[in-house]
């Protein structure tokens, strides 16, 4: 019975500092879904010129995400993973986010931040305008980012949007066989489920197995087409990554949480997405050996979440 609390341990600590849907749904016809409603806005700029900011972007859902420089980047080698230094969603931290509303084509305020005002150039170089709440308005030369090519209806114009967390699957296979599988809507249910399948096995200490961060799982997900992917934290803390196709044929997805290097062999890795119905699933496959993990036996996790369009 030790082993096998250890066991499940590890497949916690293997699995649970990351979220991502499986590609199991082979087969199933790819959904419609409506243009996001500021398509025709979305944007990524990367500033020159500011010892502060590094980049604004407007994306296609209604949701503005900027970067600053002091930003801290990410260890994990997880689709999902929690930032080593997690910022808070706020006008003071370090990654902001939140809704804009669009004024004109070009002058947008952003929810919990302040202004911004998009001045034309040539060849995607542009000024921007920024007047923060309660700051002095500042303008900075940017560079447009060009964005992924997309055609009405594609893998990737179906992905560029905001989702939410709807479910996750988690499943287990030990020595080639299942241990454990099982989908659930949130993460204290599958604590609870694992937490049973201990206790069937006879683990005495089954309670006690688990010390989880309920806080630091992700409850909503954006990806863009100028290759950004942030993550919201339940605690309100954010992690922002970028994406590329390895594979879109085959729905493979490349990230990193390294802005500088998309194979960063300790911050990259492929996941693969597919459709259950109109939800999007995401699919990454943990090996205990290729996770360092040297406990003696073959241990396979998988972690399927299953994700909703936010409207």
């Amino acid at each position: 019975m030790r082993k096998t609390g250890l066991f499940l341990m590890t497949a916690l600590v293997a699995g649970l500092t990351m979220f991502t849907s499986c590609n199991n749904d082979n087969g199933v016809v790819s959904p419609t879904f409506e243009t996001p409603a500021y398509e025709d806005v979305s944007a990524k700029y990367e500033v020159s010129g500011s010892s502060l900011y590094k980049s604004f972007e407007l994306t296609a859902s209604g949701n503005y995400v900027i970067v600053k420089k002091t930003s801290y980047l990410s260890a994990s080698k997880l689709f999902f993973g929690r930032m080593d230094e997690a910022t808070r969603a706020t006008s003071s931290g370090d990654i902001i986010y939140g809704k804009f509303t669009k004024k004109s084509d070009t002058e947008f305020e952003l929810e919990g931040f302040g202004s911004i005002v998009i001045e034309g150039g040539t060849d995607n170089v542009v000024s921007l305008k920024i007047t923060p709440n309660g700051g002095t308005t500042m303008t900075l030369p940017a560079q447009r980012v060009e964005q992924k090519e997309a055609e009405e209806n594609s893998f990737t114009s179906k992905i560029c949007r905001t989702w939410s967390v709807a479910s996750y699957r988690y499943t287990i296979v030990l020595n080639g066989s299942v241990f454990f599988d099982g989908e659930y809507a949130t993460l204290e249910d599958l604590v609870k489920a694992l937490t049973n399948k201990a206790k069937s096995m006879g683990a005495s200490n089954a309670d006690e197995l688990f010390d989880v961060p309920y806080d630091e799982t992700p409850e909503q997900i954006l990806f863009s087409k100028s290759g950004t992917y942030l993550v919201v934290y339940k605690n309100s803390t954010l992690g922002v990554s970028t994406w590329q196709w390895k594979d879109e044929n085959k729905g493979i997805l490349h990230y990193s949480w390294n802005y500088d290097d998309m194979y960063d062999s300790n911050s990259s890795g492929d996941v693969h997405l597919s459709w259950r119905n109109s939800q999007l699933a995401v699919k990454e496959v943990i090996n205990a050996s290729d996770a360092g993990y040297d406990i003696g036996y073959s241990l396979t996790i998988t972690i399927v979440t299953y994700l909703n369009e936010v409207k």
